[in-house]
């Protein structure tokens, strides 16, 4: 069975099961010596304790239907998915990303700088007010050694595109609570669910612990517009675009964010002539629209950063976040389409 030519769970289940390593190994360093030094997916599964523990600030329900896997008679929940090896450079491991995972440091740099495991930046922010604070790195290994376990799908070097495609298929089918890319739940017209919780308390958590820090704002650092950013997938400034179709994709811009900083780190935008709108994600049914103009996506960060002469020549994206203060929004989703040109007319946002 091909994983990529079935949307049945059944089918799925049966495929994880054939093909998962089968030793679950406790998240912890005296263990990374189980990982191999091959690439693939890695696996995170949650003993039914850990939600409890997790709830401290946030309500945060289990997934309905998530995959669960029986360990010594107890079933745990997959809660997260992510590859190993399949970066541009095509270097990198199971036991190196495993081992950034549960050996990464929460300091001033990893924090400032993004460096900091977006997965273990998650886990902090359930735990704690602060992602250093107090001693936050502790709190995240000690619920990686008791509530949590790993395991892990090993490929051959040549398989990169299948672990990419592997991994997609898997976070649009099982919807595990913690990824962010690729996954429904975390859509900006999807319905409450735990997953949009833990986005949002993981950002708050992240941008409270950089101003405490004094980090620098991505939206006070000025770039040329011949710098090209390159995209991190471990920087939780980043909620993940999800594509519902080739046409068109929506991700989530938070109040403190540089719309056009945000663009740049993002792949597979639509090409060619596109329409943009930006839209309240609490009422997504009756959006709140903001003003502007769109033409190509091939520089819509060039245009965004550009002054609106309309308006007293503030750079666009600061005309955004004005409005979203003063509209009370935290969040927008934004929403990128290739245009029909069969249309006459120019949708704006």
């Amino acid at each position: 069975m091909n994983i990529l030519n079935t949307n049945s769970l059944n089918e799925i289940e049966k495929w994880l099961n054939v093909h998962l390593n089968g030793l679950p190994i406790i998240p912890s360093i005296e263990n990374l010596n189980h990982f191999p030094k091959k690439k693939g997916i890695y696996f995170w599964f949650m003993h039914p304790d850990g939600y409890q523990i997790l709830r401290r600030y946030i309500t945060l329900n289990k997934i309905e239907g998530c995959f669960k896997k029986e360990i010594e008679g107890t079933l745990y929940d997959l809660v997260y998915i992510g590859t190993a090896g399949t970066g541009k450079a095509g270097g990198g491991n199971l036991s190196q990303r495993l081992s950034w995972h549960i050996n990464n440091r929460h300091s001033t740099t990893s924090v400032c700088s993004g460096a900091l495991s977006t997965f273990r930046a998650g886990i902090g922010a359930l735990l704690s007010e602060d992602l250093i604070l107090p001693n936050t790195e502790v709190l995240v290994n000690d619920f990686m050694r008791n509530y949590l376990i790993v395991d892990f799908i090993a490929y051959d070097d040549f398989q990169i595109d299948s672990i990419n495609n592997h991994e997609k298929s898997l976070i649009e089918n099982l919807r595990p609570l913690f990824n962010i890319k690729n996954n429904p739940n975390s859509a900006p017209n999807a319905i409450e669910n735990g997953t949009k919780s833990f986005r949002r308390r993981r950002s708050f958590v992240y941008h409270k612990t950089r101003k405490r820090l004094g980090c620098p704002n991505d939206s006070d650092q000025i770039r040329s517009d011949n710098l090209s950013l390159p995209p991190s997938i471990e920087d939780p400034l980043i909620d993940f675009p999800f594509a519902d179709s080739s046409d068109c994709i929506e991700f989530i811009l938070y109040q403190y964010q540089s719309i056009h900083e945000l663009i740049q780190r993002i792949l597979d935008l639509p090409q060619g002539n596109c329409t943009i709108v930006l839209s309240s994600v609490i009422q997504i049914e009756n959006p709140v629209y903001i003003n502007g103009n769109v033409r190509r996506t091939g520089r819509i960060y060039a245009y965004f950063y550009a002054p609106d002469t309309n308006q007293g020549s503030l750079p666009r994206w600061r005309i955004i976040q004005n409005e979203m203060r003063n509209l009370n929004l935290d969040e927008i989703a934004v929403r990128i389409c290739k245009k029909d040109n069969s249309k006459k007319k120019i949708l704006t946002i």
